[in-house]
């Protein structure tokens, strides 16, 4: 099988597995994996990790749009001055979550 052929059959693959972020990707990661010559599994991995985001990506604002917000609020956005009690420096530092982390164990 040549090359075109190859790729056109990757493609339909890639279109019936529904895997559209990857078939997007796919044109640039070859000429990037030409270029850099990873293995196999590095180039699949890193393929594949385009996807994995993707389909975070949607799920994430599927979710959002399910819970039905009235508008979307983050904490860069948040106006300290309009509630001077509350420190900014351990709101910043609780949106690390690194509270999580550091968590005791029981025991």
């Amino acid at each position: 099988m040549n090359r075109g052929a190859t790729y056109q059959q990757l493609r339909s693959h890639l279109a019936y597995l529904k895997l559209s972020a990857t078939a997007e990707e796919l044109p640039s990661a070859l000429a990037e994996a030409e270029k850099q010559k990873p293995g196999y599994t590095q180039f699949l991995t890193e393929l594949l990790a385009v996807e994995v985001s993707a389909t975070e990506e949607r799920r994430l604002a599927g979710r959002l749009r399910f819970a039905n917000f009235p508008s979307t609020k983050t904490l860069e956005e948040f106006d300290f001055a309009a509630q001077p009690s509350l420190d900014r420096r351990l709101v910043a530092e609780l949106a690390t979550l690194r509270f999580i982390e550091e968590k005791p164990t029981p025991g």
